[in-house]
């Protein structure tokens, strides 16, 4: 990957961050709005969106750094280009998507 297209996608990363509000943000400011406290909910959000930001920026930064870090060492190379590796994300995805399918099925037990 060439160097603008690694920072085309960083941007891409921190644009995306920005255009599409989060929910959790949403339902600050209104629980805000509903206690007559507008300023407050605008400085939480406006705080909430600071972390969103910083986190947003070093996630970016450390992928782009280990990206670097296992370019340079030729067994981490050897690694990052086994099969077993290229299976974490659909490991994590399977993971998640048990913990979801758990998590509901307690609910749904809950309500019953």
């Amino acid at each position: 990957m060439s160097e603008m297209t690694r920072t085309a996608a960083l941007l891409a990363l921190g644009v995306s961050g920005g255009l599409l509000p989060c929910p959790t943000a949403l339902v600050v400011l209104l629980a805000a709005v509903s206690f007559h406290n507008v300023v407050l909910g605008m400085i939480l959000v406006a705080a909430f969106s600071l972390g969103l930001a910083g986190v947003l920026t070093v996630v970016g930064l450390a992928v782009v750094w280990g990206r670097r870090a296992i370019s340079r060492n030729r067994s981490a190379l050897a690694l990052a280009g086994s099969r077993g590796l290229r299976l974490v994300p659909a490991a994590s995805a399977a993971a998640i998507a048990v913990a979801g399918l758990v998590i509901a099925i307690g609910a749904v037990r809950g309500l019953a």
